[in-house]
């Protein structure tokens, strides 16, 4: 009994083809986080008001990141955003003593 023609009966012929290379999905909510986190620093030390507001979009952005999947970058936000925060209110308390003490001193002169 030869059965070389019905070998393959009854499965049929799959092509299996290479998959394409993905690019890594990049996370828009952590590098917002980042970039707002950034700006929070640079802002605190000319706008203190204006710190503290990015300060807190940065760590709004980090934390919705968070949920969609740990990341480093999402991470790194968070730290900046409270490091801006920090620093925004930092540079408000020393415009206040400043602002005050010129007050007063020119007062003093009249």
């Amino acid at each position: 009994m030869d059965n070389d023609n019905n070998t393959n009966v009854g499965f049929e012929e799959i092509e299996v083809l290479p998959k394409e290379p993905q690019q890594p999905r990049s996370n828009g909510k952590a590098i917002a986080a980042l970039v707002l986190g950034i700006c929070s620093i640079v802002f605190s030390c000319l706008i203190p008001i204006l710190g503290i507001i990015l300060g807190i979009v940065a760590i709004v952005f980090a934390v919705l990141s968070n949920k969609e999947g740990k990341s480093n970058m999402a991470l790194a936000g968070m730290i900046t955003g409270i490091s801006g925060i920090v620093l925004g209110i930092v540079m408000w308390i020393i415009n206040i003593v400043i602002l005050t003490s010129v007050g007063n001193a020119f007062s003093n002169l009249f």
